[in-house]
C-alpha cells in the first residue's frame, strides 16, 4: 500500500518544497531591479556560459565512457554522446537525476551491454561526484563561512559518501570471492537460479573491480575534475554576465551548493529550489538579493537551455532512426 501511494505522494512534496523555496526567494525582492537587471545581460558571456554548460555534459559522456572498453572493447563515442545528452534532458523532468540511469537503459539497448553493468557505471560516476564534491567543499571551508545547518548538512553527505565509496571498493576488490560466495549461496537456497541472474550480478561487481586499474581510474579523476572546472567556470561566466565581480570562490561554492540542494524531489527542472539556492548562497558573498534573483534565473537557463536542446536532438534522432 505504502508503495502504491509513494508515486502519488511525490510529485505533491515536491511542489510544496518548490512553493517553499520559491516564497523564500521572493521574499523582499523588488522586482523592477530583477527585470531592470537581466535587461542589461551581457549576452556575448550567456553564450560562453552555454557553450560551458554543453562541454560539461561533453566531458560526462567522455568520462562515463572510459569505464566500457575495458570490459566490451572499443564502444562509438557517439552513442555515449546521444544517450548522455537524453538523460540530462529528462533529468530535468525526473527528481533525484534519475535520468542519468536512463542512460544505461539507452546505452543497454544500443550496444548490446547487460544493463546490470551500465546501472554499475553510474553508480560509480556519482561516487566519483560525490567525492568531488567532498574534495571542493574541503578547499573552501577555510575561505568561506558556512553556516551551522549548511555544514551539518555536508558533514553527514560527506560522511555517508565516503562510507559507501569505501564499501563499493571493498566490494570492488573482493568481486571475485562475493561472486563465488554468492553463487554457493544461490545453489544452497535456490536464488540467482538462472545465467542471467548471476551474469547480472557478476557485471555489477565487475564495474567496480574497474576502479582497481590505474590507468582507467587516473582518466575517470581526470575527466571528474574536467567536469567540475566546467562547472566552476559556467558560474563564474554568469555571474559576469550580470556584472556581479566576485571570485572564483563564490562560484565554487555555488556548485556544491545547486549540486546537492537540486538532488531533492521537486518541480521539473528544480524550479523555486535553484533560485533559492542562488539567493541563499550568493548572500554570504554580499550580493544584493535582488540581483542574485536575476542571477538564480539567468543560470538556471544557462543549465536548462543546451540540455533542452541537445537532448531534443538526440531524442529525436533515436526516434527516427528506429524508423
Amino acid at each position: 500500500m505504502a508503495k502504491a501511494l509513494t508515486p502519488r505522494i511525490q510529485p505533491w512534496l515536491g511542489l510544496v518544497l518548490s512553493g517553499m523555496c520559491l516564497i523564500l526567494a521572493l521574499r523582499n525582492i523588488h522586482f523592477g531591479q530583477v527585470l531592470a537587471a537581466l535587461a542589461e545581460v551581457n549576452y556575448i558571456y550567456v553564450l560562453l556560459a552555454m557553450g560551458g554548460q554543453t562541454l560539461a555534459i561533453v566531458a560526462t559522456a567522455m568520462r562515463w565512457k572510459v569505464f566500457f572498453p575495458v570490459v566490451y572493447g572499443q564502444l562509438g563515442t557517439a552513442e555515449f554522446m546521444s544517450a548522455t545528452f537524453v538523460g540530462a534532458l529528462f533529468n530535468t523532468f525526473l527528481p533525484a537525476r534519475l535520468g542519468s540511469f536512463l542512460r544505461a537503459y539507452l546505452i543497454g539497448k544500443a550496444e548490446s551491454i547487460h544493463k546490470s553493468f551500465a546501472v554499475g557505471t553510474i553508480v560509480c560516476e556519482k561516487l566519483l561526484d560525490s567525492l568531488m564534491l567532498i574534495f571542493l567543499s574541503l578547499c573552501l571551508l577555510p575561505l568561506v563561512t558556512f553556516p551551522d545547518r549548511v555544514r551539518q548538512s555536508g558533514f553527514v553527505a560527506g560522511t555517508t559518501t565516503l562510507v559507501f565509496w569505501i564499501a563499493f571498493l571493498l566490494i570492488g576488490s573482493q568481486s571475485a570471492r562475493l561472486l563465488g560466495w554468492a553463487e554457493r549461496f544461490s545453489r544452497r537456497y535456490g536464488l540467482l537460479a538462472n545465467l542471467s541472474e548471476r551474469w547480472a550480478l557478476g557485471s555489477v561487481l565487475g564495474c567496480f573491480e574497474i576502479l582497481f586499474q590505474p590507468k582507467v581510474t587516473l582518466q575517470l579523476w581526470a575527466w571528474s575534475a574536467v567536469i567540475v572546472a566546467l562547472g566552476v567556470g559556467v558560474n563564474f561566466i554568469a555571474l559576469l554576465a550580470l556584472g556581479i565581480k566576485t571570485s572564483l570562490v563564490a562560484s565554487a561554492f555555488l556548485l556544491v551548493v545547486l549540486q546537492l540542494g537540486t538532488k531533492v524531489p521537486a518541480l521539473p527542472g528544480n524550479v523555486g529550489v535553484f533560485e533559492y539556492l542562488s539567493v541563499f548562497s550568493l548572500s554570504l558573498f554580499s550580493v544584493n538579493r535582488d540581483l542574485a534573483l536575476s542571477f538564480g534565473f539567468l543560470l538556471h537557463l544557462i543549465v536548462l537551455f543546451p540540455t533542452a536542446v541537445f537532448g531534443t536532438f538526440f531524442l529525436w534522432r533515436r526516434s527516427h532512426d528506429r524508423r
